[in-house]
């Protein structure tokens, strides 16, 4: 996944779709295992942009999460969820964090995966199932 396609993802995230993923997300929602991989995935990603990327590569990082961020708050302002909200919040944390690793251009390709992974499992959990006559 590239940068832009995440960012016009977030552009269509749903009401329904930003709930989901915060209650998902939320730390108390998970096991200590799957939150010191977390941990990990954003510590590998914070000593990348240290150790192996320039200033001008860190601060364009920075930006596009910052952009992230931005875009999951204008989102939900859309839908009349208006911050602070620790929903709305935990989301575009998450949404930040991804961004910021997707922007190093596959150099932090393993942390991203661990963060894109939890992502993905957010915006899964709880959909209600949609049973068909076959």
């Amino acid at each position: 996944m590239d940068v832009a396609t995440f960012l016009d993802g977030l552009r269509r995230l749903s009401e329904e779709e930003i709930r989901r993923c915060a209650t998902a997300l939320d730390v108390e929602q998970m096991t200590v295992s799957d939150e010191v991989v977390q941990w990990r995935a954003e510590l590998g990603l914070d000593r990348v942009l240290r150790t192996q990327c320039s200033r001008a590569e860190s601060q364009r990082a920075n930006a596009i999460a910052h952009r992230a961020a931005k875009t999951v708050v204008e989102t939900a302002r859309l839908f009349g969820l208006e911050s602070p909200d620790p929903n709305i919040t935990r989301v575009a944390r998450a949404a930040s964090q991804i961004a910021r690793g997707l922007a190093l251009n596959g150099r932090a390709g393993p942390f991203v995966q661990v963060m894109l992974l939890r992502w993905e499992r957010a915006m899964s959990a709880n959909r209600a199932l949609v049973l068909t006559a076959a």
